[in-house]
C-alpha cells in the first residue's frame, strides 16, 4: 500500500508543471455580459430606446348612456320600467411614443455590471357623448339638486405622465453553450401623475340648465427595491432571443384631489373640494420578451447591438381617484384602488466600448 501511495505522489508531482502552464479559458467562454459582450474584462455601455406604448385602467368611465326616461326605485320595477339600465362610456387611451436611455459599466472585479435607466412616457385620451334623446348618469360627482340625477351631455379627458428611474447590479453566467442567465438587484424610483377632467351638462325638468366641471388628480412619487433576472439565448450568428422579469416593491406618497364646480348662466360656484395625502406601499411587475442582433468589431473592442421587444408593466393599487357615490352633501365616497398597465413595443440599440 505504501508503494501505491508513493507512485501516486510521484505522478502528481510530475504533473504540477503541466497544470501550471495550462492556459485559462477565454473570458467569453465562461462569462458574457447581459447586454452587449466585451471580452476585454471591462466595458462601458450606452443604450437608447424608443417606446410605442398604450395604457389600460379600470376607472376611465365617463358616464352611463342610454339610461332612458323610465327608471324607478320600485322593487321589483313595474312592467317596462327598471331600476338601472345603461351602457358604459369609457375613455380609450391612445398609443403614443416615449423614450428610455441607459448607461452601464462592466467591472473587472469578477465582472459584475452596473446599469442605470430612465424611462419617460406621456399619453392621454378623451371621450365625448351627446345623449339628448336618451339621458345618462353622472358617475363621479352628484350635485345636490334632485333634478340633476340624469345628464344630457358629457365629456371626459385623461392625462398621464410616467417617469421611472432604475439602478441595477448584476452578473451574467453561461448555463449552457447557448443560454445566458443574469440575475440582478437594485432600486427603482417612480413619478406617476394622472388627471381626469369631466364636463357634465344637466337639463332639469324645470328651471335653467346648468353644468358641472369635475377635476380629479392622482399623483404618486416613491421608491424601493427592484430585483429580477434576464435570460438570453444565442446561437453564435449574432441573433438572439431574450426575456426579462423584474419585480419592484415601492413605498411612496399619494396625492389625490377632487374638485367640482357648478356652472350656470350667472356664474360658476365651487361645490366640492377634497384633498387626500397618504403614504403606502405598492408592487410593480415588468416582463419583456424580444429579439436582438449584436456584432463585435475592431478586434472585439467595440460592439454594436439593436433590438426590438414587447414590454408589459403592471402597477398594482396605483389609482387612488376619489369617487363620490351619492349626493356631495352626504360625503359618501369610494377611493379607487385599481391597477395600471402599460404595454407596447420598445426598439433601440446599444454601443459598448
Amino acid at each position: 500500500m505504501e508503494h501505491g501511495l508513493i507512485s501516486k505522489a510521484f505522478l502528481l508531482a510530475a504533473a504540477l508543471p503541466a497544470i501550471a502552464m495550462a492556459e485559462e479559458p477565454a473570458l467569453c467562454e465562461s462569462y458574457t455580459p447581459g447586454q452587449l459582450c466585451l471580452c476585454d474584462g471591462w466595458g462601458v455601455s450606452l443604450i437608447a430606446e424608443g417606446l410605442y406604448w398604450t395604457t389600460r385602467e379600470h376607472h376611465l368611465v365617463v358616464t352611463t348612456s342610454n339610461v332612458g326616461l323610465s327608471p324607478t326605485n320600485q322593487i321589483p320595477p313595474a312592467l317596462d320600467r327598471w331600476n338601472f339600465r345603461g351602457e358604459m362610456v369609457r375613455i380609450e387611451p391612445s398609443w403614443d411614443f416615449g423614450w428610455r436611455v441607459g448607461a452601464g459599466f462592466t467591472s473587472p472585479c469578477d465582472y459584475w455590471d452596473f446599469f442605470v435607466y430612465w424611462t419617460s412616457f406621456r399619453t392621454d385620451g378623451g371621450e365625448e357623448v351627446d345623449i339628448i334623446d336618451l339621458p345618462g348618469l353622472n358617475l363621479w360627482g352628484h350635485p345636490d339638486a334632485q333634478s340633476a340625477v340624469r345628464l344630457f351631455a358629457a365629456e371626459g379627458d385623461w392625462d398621464f405622465k410616467y417617469d421611472v428611474f432604475d439602478l441595477e447590479f448584476g452578473r451574467a453566467f453561461w448555463i449552457g453553450k447557448c443560454l445566458i442567465f443574469r440575475p440582478h438587484f437594485g432600486i427603482r424610483g417612480a413619478w406617476i401623475d394622472q388627471s381626469l377632467d369631466f364636463v357634465f351638462d344637466f337639463q332639469p325638468q324645470s328651471g335653467n340648465p346648468f353644468g358641472a366641471l369635475t377635476n380629479l388628480s392622482c399623483d404618486f412619487s416613491g421608491g424601493g427595491l427592484r430585483t429580477g433576472f434576464d435570460l438570453h439565448f444565442t446561437n453564435g450568428t449574432g441573433f438572439g432571443l431574450y426575456g426579462k422579469i423584474n419585480i419592484s416593491l415601492l413605498y411612496g406618497q399619494f396625492k389625490s384631489n377632487f374638485l367640482e364646480t357648478e356652472t350656470t348662466p350667472s356664474g360658476n360656484t365651487v361645490i366640492a373640494d377634497s384633498v387626500d395625502d397618504s403614504h403606502m406601499g405598492i408592487a410593480a411587475f415588468q416582463g419583456i420578451a424580444g429579439i436582438n442582433w449584436n456584432r463585435c468589431f475592431c478586434c472585439e473592442r467595440f460592439r454594436l447591438g439593436i433590438h426590438v421587444q414587447w414590454e408589459f408593466n403592471l402597477w398594482n393599487d396605483l389609482n387612488h381617484f376619489m369617487h363620490y357615490l351619492n349626493s356631495l352633501s352626504s360625503g359618501i365616497f369610494l377611493q379607487e384602488n385599481t391597477s395600471l398597465a402599460l404595454m407596447g413595443i420598445s426598439f433601440g440599440g446599444g454601443f459598448d466600448f
